[in-house]
């Protein structure tokens, strides 16, 4: 193969690229989501209901994080009362 050929692009390569620029043009971070999600998603930036939703979320992972500390806590406390009987 010579070097000329290596060095052109094909029409395909540049209906590929064509495709990638118009996307890159419209991209967003963040995982994608499906339709019906997007749509709720919409709806509650209109609605200006997504600081509720947004708070709910932090609540409910608020209340699962202080129940798992409160199970770290009695573990703690059952480990250090096992070792003060061990040791006297």
């Amino acid at each position: 193969m010579s070097t000329t050929n290596q060095n052109q692009i094909s029409p395909e390569q540049i209906e590929k690229w064509q495709l990638l620029d118009e996307l890159d043009n419209t991209a967003i971070s963040g995982p994608s989501v499906s339709e019906a999600k997007f749509q709720q998603i919409c709806d509650s930036i209109k609605n200006h209901t997504y600081l509720q939703e947004d708070l709910e979320l932090v609540q409910k992972r608020q209340q699962k994080l202080q129940k798992e500390l409160a199970l770290l806590k009695d573990i703690e406390t059952t480990i250090i009362a096992e070792i003060a009987k061990k040791a006297s």
